[in-house]
């Protein structure tokens, strides 16, 4: 019966006046033997357990549709990227447009010759991008509103490539927030936030630079504006518009 219960022979130790002992060993077979045991992942799986419901019960659940609503209003968390925006417009990024644009007619040439330096002297690098305030003045060729995303080719003349100014209601563009050089992401909490201003931002633009006018009236007058674009090539600067006018 020892070895079932795992326990050893006993024996007699030199030195030890003859006392006996009684030496455990280890036996798989004997005590404990056939007792339903505890696994290690058992125990990691009811540890997580634990872990998500404390987690769970830290947290704000939010709706779907609030969450959206929020995204859609410029919201996360406390902060509003609509009121941020709002408050810098006037008193900070459109005088850093109308301010610090450099002309198409000078940039673009300079840009043909001598792109790095053309980059370094007039650009603004952010996340490996170079954005650039700009000016310009032509003739509109062409208007496209026929996704959300509009918007209206620009002949600058001079033999210049033509320019697109993007029109909206919608503008998938981060140049305006970038191009300032005030804005940065360590000033926010996360990237949510960060995309909210760009988006608020460029909300802002659309509204101001068109007004009440109708992009598709565009078509065949000579506007001139100020905004900024995100470089990808010289055949395809799309500008963000802070101000237009329209000359006729």
């Amino acid at each position: 019966m020892g070895d079932r219960f795992g326990w050893g022979k006993v024996k007699r130790l030199p030195g030890n006046g003859g006392k006996k002992e009684l030496f455990a060993r280890f036996n798989p077979s004997g005590l404990g033997a056939g007792r339903p045991q505890r696994s290690p992942g058992g125990l990691i799986a009811a540890a997580g357990a634990v872990c998500l419901a404390l987690c769970l019960a830290a947290c704000t659940v939010v709706p779907i549709d609030q969450a959206e609503s929020n995204s859609a209003n410029g919201q996360s968390g406390s902060f509003n990227a609509n009121a941020y925006a709002a408050s810098i417009w006037a008193s900070k990024v459109v005088p850093t447009v109308t301010g610090k644009a450099v002309d198409l007619t000078t940039l673009i040439p300079a840009m043909q010759k001598d792109p790095q330096s053309a980059s370094k002297k007039y650009g603004l690098q952010t996340n490996g991008v170079y954005n650039y305030i700009v000016k310009g003045q032509g003739k509109v060729t062409k208007v496209d509103t026929s996704s959300p995303i509009g918007v209206a080719t620009v002949d600058l003349g001079s033999g210049l490539p033509p320019v697109t100014i993007q029109v909206g209601p919608l503008i998938l563009d981060e140049s305006l927030r970038d191009a300032v050089g005030f804005i940065s992401f360590d000033q926010f909490t996360n990237q949510i936030q960060y995309g909210a201003v760009s988006q608020a931002l460029n909300t802002l633009a659309v509204k101001d630079a068109l007004g009440n006018t109708n992009p598709t009236t565009l078509q065949g007058k000579t506007i001139s504006f100020y905004g900024t674009f995100s470089f990808t090539d010289l055949q395809h600067i799309k500008i963000t518009p802070v101000k237009l006018d329209v000359k006729g």
